[in-house]
């Protein structure tokens, strides 16, 4: 009666990947999916995003492990920002109106140099979001370039970003598109998601 919902994590090399999942119900019929994968090399000196994931769920995490460093953790590490959890939909299909979130990652390695000293202040990073019209590239909505700063946790180079679709986007294809900034503007990283609104 309701969608089957799985969920999986693995670890797997940098690198260009066709990602393919068959559903079967045990007789002879089948469904298959095929998704590109590209898995982008990080060596953990340079400002760095993952991909975006895209959700029809996010609700308070609430969990013993909450506040321990995602690198103690062992097992699959739900996608957490600010205490929400934002459980990724296996669909970038969604409808009109409806509640719609998405999450990454900004991967900056001097947050953690700049917190081991107290002399060095934690380094600026912004995040500028916008909604663009994937057939005319046509902007839909833009959130202005925005301080990451109350997302910074001490110690950790990893900064979680989680949020929601503008509720008010028409029917339509659309494209997700994620700017990360040093402060300064001297490094930055883009990474888009597409997205239709039926």
């Amino acid at each position: 009666k309701t969608p089957y919902h799985y969920v999986s994590q693995f670890e797997i090399a940098p690198g260009q990947y066709t990602f393919r999942m068959i559903f079967s119900p045990g007789d002879q019929a089948f469904a298959k999916v095929d998704i590109p994968l590209n898995i982008a090399a990080w060596d953990g000196k340079v400002l760095s995003m993952s991909g975006i994931a895209l959700s029809r769920d996010a609700h308070p995490f609430s969990s013993l492990v909450a506040g321990v460093d995602d690198s103690l953790l062992e097992g699959p590490r739900p996608l957490v920002a600010k205490n929400t959890e934002i459980v990724p939909t296996g669909t970038n299909q969604f409808h009109a109106g409806e509640r719609a979130f998405f999450y990454f990652e900004v991967y900056e390695p001097r947050l953690a140099a700049a917190t081991a000293t107290l002399a060095a202040p934690a380094p600026g990073v912004g995040v500028r979001i916008q909604m663009l019209d994937r057939a005319t590239g046509a902007q839909k909505s833009d959130s202005g370039l925005m301080s990451a700063a109350n997302l910074i946790r001490p110690g950790n180079p990893v900064i979680p970003v989680a949020g929601t679709l503008p509720a008010d986007l028409p029917t339509g294809a659309y494209r997700m598109e994620v700017s990360v900034v040093r402060d300064g503007g001297q490094d930055s990283v883009v990474r888009s998601v597409d997205f239709d609104v039926n």
